[in-house]
C-alpha cells in the first residue's frame, strides 16, 4: 500500500514483517536522500544487517531511525519516535541531535527536543524562554 511521504509497503503477515520502501524526494518532504545515504553507509560501515531467509537487510542505527520518523510529520511516526526515545536505552542523544539539525534543520531539531521532555528522557534539554 501507497506511503503518505511517497512510496509503499510490504507486508509478510505469516513471517510479521514489514518493510517500507520509501521515495526519498517529494515536493512537500524536501530531498532526504542525503540522510537515507547516510543511515545505509553508516549501517553498511558498522556490519549491521539481519538476515531473512536468503537476504540479507541492513539495519540503519536507532538515532537514523528516529531522525527518518521526526522527517515525515506524520502522527504514526511521531508516536514511533516517542516509544523509541522511551525504550532504546543505548541511543546516542548527542549523535541524534547533530542529525536531527544535519537533516531536518532547526525545526527538526525543536521538534526532537519536544519530544525528549515529553517522553521525560534524562538528556532532555530545559525549553528556552522566548525573549521579545
Amino acid at each position: 500500500w501507497e506511503l503518505s511521504i511517497g512510496g509503499v509497503n510490504v507486508t509478510d503477515e505469516e513471517k510479521r514483517i514489514k518493510v517500507d520502501f520509501i521515495h526519498r524526494h517529494s515536493e512537500e518532504w524536501g530531498n532526504l536522500a542525503p540522510l537515507f545515504e547516510d543511515a545505509i553507509n553508516e549501517a553498511s560501515e558498522h556490519g549491521r544487517f539481519a538476515i531473512i531467509g536468503d537476504h540479507s537487510f541492513l539495519l540503519v542505527s536507532a538515532e537514523h531511525l528516529i531522525t527518518m520518523k521526526i522527517a515525515t510529520m506524520e502522527q504514526k511516526d511521531d508516536s514511533d519516535a516517542r516509544r523509541m526515545l522511551e525504550t532504546v536505552g543505548d541511543a546516542d542523544i548527542t549523535k541524534l541531535r547533530k542529525l536531527t539539525a544535519r537533516y531536518l534543520g532547526a525545526m527538526g531539531r525543536a521538534k526532537l527536543e519536544n519530544m525528549l521532555r515529553e517522553t521525560g528522557h534524562p538528556a532532555a534539554r530545559k525549553r528556552g524562554k522566548y525573549v521579545s
